[in-house]
C-alpha cells in the first residue's frame, strides 16, 4: 500500500454508500483527520525500520506488506544528503497475497 499524504496527491476520501452505486465523499476537514491518523501510524515507533544508509545499500520494500515513507531529511538538495536514487518494478498475477506469520 503506498500514501501520498497530502496536497497535491489527496484531494479527498470516498466512501461507497449502501450498494455501492455512488461514492459519498468526504469534506476536506475530515481528509485531514484521516491524513493525520495515517502519518501517526506510520510514524509510530513500534512500525519503523530506519535504515542508516551506507555506500553500496540496497533496500527492496514489498508494498504489498509495509509502507514506505520518505523522511522529510531525504528529500533536501541533493548537494547536502546526496543522490536518492528509486526504481520500482510491479509484478502483477492473480494469486492473492499470503498473510506473514510469525510462524513462518
Amino acid at each position: 500500500m503506498c500514501f501520498h499524504c497530502g496536497e497535491p496527491f489527496v484531494r479527498a476520501f470516498a466512501e461507497a454508500e449502501a450498494g455501492g452505486e455512488s461514492l459519498r465523499m468526504y469534506p476536506w476537514s475530515a481528509t485531514l483527520d484521516v491524513l493525520a491518523e495515517i502519518k501517526r501510524e506510520l510514524e509510530n515507533p513500534k512500525w519503523v525500520f530506519e535504515l542508516e544508509w551506507e555506500l553500496g545499500d540496497l533496500a527492496i520494500i514489498d508494498n504489498l506488506a509495509v509502507a514506505h515513507y520518505a523522511h522529510a531529511d531525504t528529500q533536501a538538495d541533493p548537494s547536502m544528503v546526496g543522490l536518492r536514487v528509486l526504481h520500482r518494478t510491479t509484478i502483477a498475477g492473480d494469486h492473492a497475497p499470503l498473510a506473514w506469520s510469525s510462524q513462518s
